[in-house]
């Protein structure tokens, strides 16, 4: 009975680590691929294939991104009767600058497409804050990319235009 069960577990862990591993078999595919549609692009590479990105660092996930950056909004848990507020749980990632996108957002309510990386550890929010207050806005700078390189990344995922 004993090796009965040990087999039905093994068939099991296997099963769980072959469709995990199903997300990662499916190949990158290049923007240029998508007919520069970036909203395409990040599903199929961050969306469906997200599991290639857990535990990876987040420069992992950058060097894989290969289109510039341009601006960012970090967030914390929302838990403000805690610490965690104070906590950076994550990044969402823009590739227009942080004034064009807030502007066309607020007055023109234009969809711009987004990478969400959540942290396997939120750190402080207050680094990145900081860098907030140095630059006056949340357009990428190389600064933010050092500060967040070695981030262990819990998941990732592309923000879409949701009807």
């Amino acid at each position: 009975m004993k090796q009965l069960i040990l087999l039905f577990a093994a068939i099991m862990v296997m099963s769980c680590s072959n469709s995990i591993k199903a997300q990662c078999t499916l190949p990158y595919r290049a923007l240029s691929t998508f007919n520069n549609d970036t909203e395409a692009y990040l599903k199929y590479n961050f969306t469906d294939r997200a599991d290639c990105y857990k535990g990876k660092t987040f420069e992992e996930v950058v060097t894989d991104l290969k289109i510039p950056i341009a601006s960012f909004l970090a967030y914390d848990n929302g838990d403000i009767n805690g610490d965690s507020y104070l906590k950076c749980a994550g990044i969402d990632l823009y590739f227009v600058s942080y004034e064009d996108r807030n502007y066309r957002e607020k007055i023109l309510n234009v969809f711009f497409p987004s990478l969400i990386i959540k942290w396997e550890t939120p750190f402080l929010l207050s680094v990145i804050d900081e860098q907030e207050k140095i630059t006056g806005n949340y357009n990428w700078t190389t600064t933010i990319y050092n500060l967040l390189k070695d981030k262990k990344v819990k998941s990732v995922d592309a923000y879409e235009k949701r009807n």
